[in-house]
């Protein structure tokens, strides 16, 4: 090859990988790595039952997850319908709330979201998980889930 073309193919090239390296890294594995991956399948029906309530607890002491995050990932599932009781703590860390000054409150939330997913039927989790056609019989839910789910039915018989 022509020198001059030698010479400034290398810093040409090199800055094109450079790019490509930079955009992925920036950009496209914000997107699909497995925190990322976690926050969209928690908001997906697919995956978790959409009348389901959740409950978000955090702090701005967490050093882990920003409680910025916590509230946008809130507004999406409320956005979705989905139920929502939420608590920021006061200077507790990444799940530690439990052991925190306030613990009573941490425990008397957890509770109540608890005693709120007791009261949905059994059959309308069913019907929300399952395509026409599907059912718990078709070996996608464990025998320890078909336990749970007939003990809520029984409940509301």
């Amino acid at each position: 090859p022509h020198p001059l073309l030698k010479y400034a193919g290398m810093p040409i090239g090199t800055a094109v990988i450079a790019g490509k390296f930079a955009y992925y890294t920036l950009f496209r594995s914000l997107e699909n790595n497995p925190i990322s991956k976690t926050r969209r399948q928690l908001l997906n029906p697919t995956y978790f039952q959409p009348g389901a309530p959740r409950c978000y607890l955090y702090s701005k002491s967490d050093a882990i997850v920003s409680w910025e995050e916590i509230q946008q990932h809130m507004r999406d599932a409320s956005n979705k319908d989905i139920p929502i009781t939420d608590a920021m703590f006061d200077g507790t860390e990444h799940c530690r709330h439990a052991r925190g000054k306030d613990h009573l409150r941490y425990w008397q939330l957890v509770v109540l979201t608890w005693d709120k997913a007791k009261h949905i039927k059994a059959a309308d989790l069913e019907s929300d998980m399952f395509e026409e056609g599907e059912s718990s019989d078709d070996g996608i839910i464990t025998d320890p889930e078909k336990e749970i789910l007939s003990s809520l039915s029984a409940e509301h018989v």
